[in-house]
């Protein structure tokens, strides 16, 4: 099953190539309650779909808002575990996910772990590392996740990707 929320438009971010995009309106319909207004734009490793593939669940997002908004470590957490919750519930037919943010401050975002079921593919628990770049004071936010731990060459790629000036 592939669950697809896409739009086409204007791309923020430079990626590769082969990767897929898919843009996404503010309120989100699988997480309405983010305080959040803009658009999201996701960007797929040619492997994110594959559970055999080195990168298997490495992907990139843009929170791109309309206007600053500052997110503390708190706030963020509680974003993405309503985001993770709401997007497993609507791709993964869960009654329940008990999704766990754990994030550490970085000089501009945040670095950490994201515990959540795999609705998309395997069903199944996925521990993903994740790095946050907060940019232009609030207004974009990047996200870069992967399974892999952040040594792993797919971060090399994953830090390719970043907002077109």
């Amino acid at each position: 099953m592939f669950f697809c929320f896409c739009q086409e438009g204007e791309r923020r971010l430079h990626a590769p190539n082969d990767w897929r995009f898919e843009k996404l309106e503010f309120p989100l319909s699988f997480a309405p309650n983010l305080p959040l207004t803009g658009h999201e734009e996701v960007y797929f490793s040619p492997g994110w779909n594959r559970p055999e593939s080195q990168e298997f669940w490495t992907y990139s997002f843009a929170w791109v808002l309309e206007e600053p908004f500052a997110i503390g470590k708190e706030n963020m957490e509680q974003y993405l575990k309503e985001y993770y919750d709401g997007l497993m519930k609507a791709v993964g037919d869960f009654d329940t996910v008990k999704t766990t943010i754990s994030l550490k401050n970085t000089s501009n975002g945040y670095t950490g772990k994201v515990e959540t079921l795999d609705g998309f593919f395997t069903k199944e628990t996925i521990n993903l590392n994740i790095a946050i770049e907060k940019q232009f004071e609030g207004e974009f936010w990047l996200f870069r996740l992967s399974p892999k731990e952040m040594e792993h060459p797919v971060w090399k790629v994953l830090k390719t990707v970043k907002r077109k000036l």
